[in-house]
């Protein structure tokens, strides 16, 4: 699941399945810190940009963004 909160794009993995079993709730709790850490990192490298709207469609997903110089 893809959203925007403060003007930062949020992942959340909430139900994920490998080779046909069900990935463990503790798993995706780590995979979800991990996706967060790495979205803040990313957003602060660029401090005057804000994310304002994300859709995911099955064949792309869009990221709009507004910039301040």
């Amino acid at each position: 699941d893809l959203s925007v909160k403060d003007v930062q794009l949020t992942a959340t993995i909430s139900n994920a399945q490998f080779d046909g079993f069900t990935v463990e709730q503790n798993r995706l709790e780590l995979w979800n810190t991990t996706i967060a850490n790495k979205i803040t990192r990313i957003a602060q490298k660029s401090p005057n940009s804000a994310l304002t709207s994300v859709s995911v469609k099955p064949s792309a997903v869009t990221m709009k963004w507004t910039v301040s110089k």
